[in-house]
């Protein structure tokens, strides 16, 4: 009798591990892409060079209990020479805020802080590789204090290093595809429109604070799109695609 007890109850308790990591997982933190087609994941032209070159509208559900404020990573995990390639680098985004509005507008003095992309100009960066498909990474961190202290002009790697021993559990993380228009500008070189500004935020985003007002910066300089280097077209399997879509860029802002 006692070893029937004791089996019963090694059944109620993997039963209820079962349970609890069941709820776990089904109410996992997730995140979203507006618009995204469902067969191919692939992104919607308007949010490419190809289109209008406007940020993605995203959606996340499920934070982890004690996240005050969540950052934003998306970056291109097939630019080459170098990987992860970011494209949009955001900070101190609220814990009550749940969404980011397509063509979203973050002025310089919110609390919500939009770092440099790889062109090193702050906001969108929207996929430009033309000659080929590559995968993009929207990962969503949650954290455990309200505002992280970065610099206007902070980069991916900064901001890396700010969550580090802040963020709880996993991250949110969801992926989508891009394959450009393969005679973008006649011979692989594609414009890159600059993002269009849209009207503020909705509610979620008017935070009552007084942040140090930064210091202006000069817009960045365009230039004409140069060839890929031979070399780094040999290193990358003549992958004609340079690190963000071939595009070169004067800026006087320096990289981090």
């Amino acid at each position: 009798r006692v070893h029937g007890v004791n089996k019963i109850m090694k059944t109620l308790l993997f039963v209820t591990l079962f349970v609890t990591i069941c709820f776990l997982v089904c109410s996992s933190f997730r995140i979203h892409i507006t618009g995204v087609d469902p067969l191919k994941n692939s992104l919607p032209t308007a949010f490419t060079c190809d289109g209008e070159n406007i940020s993605p509208s995203l959606v996340w559900e499920g934070a982890p209990n004690g996240t005050l404020s969540f950052a934003l990573i998306v970056a291109d995990m097939d630019s080459a020479p170098i990987k992860g390639f970011s494209n949009w680098v955001i900070a101190n985004i609220p814990s009550t805020v749940r969404f980011l509005p397509a063509n979203v507008t973050i002025k310089p003095n919110d609390q919500i802080k939009v770092g440099l992309n790889g062109h090193l100009f702050r906001g969108w960066l929207g996929p430009c590789n033309p000659a080929s498909q590559h995968s993009y990474s929207f990962k969503l961190y949650p954290l455990n204090v309200p505002y992280l202290h970065l610099g206007n002009d902070f980069t991916k790697s900064q901001l890396l290093a700010a969550m580090a021993g802040k963020i709880i559990g996993r991250p949110a993380e969801i992926r989508a595809v891009h394959a450009g228009k393969k005679s973008c500008g006649g011979g692989g070189d594609c414009p890159y429109p600059r993002q269009k500004q849209a009207a503020p935020p909705p509610a979620p985003f008017k935070i009552e604070i007084n942040p140090p007002k930064p210091s202006p910066i000069p817009s960045p300089i365009l230039s004409k799109a140069t060839r890929p280097d031979p070399a780094i077209v040999a290193a990358s399997k003549n992958d004609t695609t340079q690190v963000g879509g071939g595009m070169t860029i004067r800026s006087p802002v320096t990289q981090k």
